[in-house]
């Protein structure tokens, strides 16, 4: 558990290192961020990240929201309401974790669910220079006019269940089409049956080579 002052705010995130992490070699950086009401713990618990940072050998950081809750843009909690600045913390909170270990800054990646997502979303448009790839699970893009305009294309993969209740399927379908449309993907998507219960679509002709995927 890691303690930093943003803005004038206390926030706070855990942070997780491998066993085979020597202090001394760059390792990838995972940002996981939990849905609204949530916290790192429970993100670190629900999503077993933590097992993949064994196996993969990167540091997973589980960030803390204001109030249990992430400024997205346009949503969502608390945060939202009292115009928290989620990006400046973010920024923060990448500087602190590169401060205390030794992260390969050109691999910083950001997840998070529903809330964590719209989150995510955001930061791949207002902090694209901060991140390598991005993978928003069941939460839509939810920014102002313009916002992504300045963006650089990255990698972006993007989960929605079908039948999801708070945050819907169509809503995501709109997030993929404003991403295809500001990355200037063409072409037909390339379509994925492998997963055993999700269909996945790709693009690939897209600006700087960036790729879009939803599934």
């Amino acid at each position: 558990h890691v303690e930093l002052e943003v803005d004038g705010q206390p926030r706070s995130y855990e942070v997780y290192a491998p066993p085979s992490y020597d202090g001394e070699t760059p390792l990838p950086l995972v940002l996981n961020f939990h849905g609204i009401t949530g916290d790192g713990a429970g993100q670190a618990a629900s999503t077993e990240m933590n097992d993949a940072a064994d196996e993969r050998n990167l540091i997973v950081v589980y960030p803390n929201g204001y109030e249990n809750s992430w400024n997205g843009g346009l949503c969502c909690g608390e945060a939202f309401e009292d115009a928290i600045d989620d990006v400046a913390y973010t920024r923060a909170l990448v500087q602190s974790v590169s401060a205390l270990g030794c992260v390969d800054t050109r691999r910083v990646y950001a997840t998070g669910f529903s809330n964590g997502a719209i989150l995510t979303h955001t930061l791949a448009c207002r902090a694209s220079d901060l991140f390598a790839a991005v993978a928003p699970v069941s939460g839509p893009r939810l920014v102002e006019p313009g916002a992504c305009d300045d963006a650089r294309p990255m990698p972006i993969l993007m989960l929605q269940g079908v039948d999801d209740r708070l945050s819907s399927y169509e809503l995501a379908e709109q997030s993929l089409d404003e991403w295809r449309e500001d990355y200037a993907c063409d072409g037909e998507p390339l379509l994925d049956e492998s997963l055993p219960s999700a269909l996945c679509e790709s693009y690939e002709g897209c600006s700087d080579d960036a790729s879009i995927s939803f599934c």
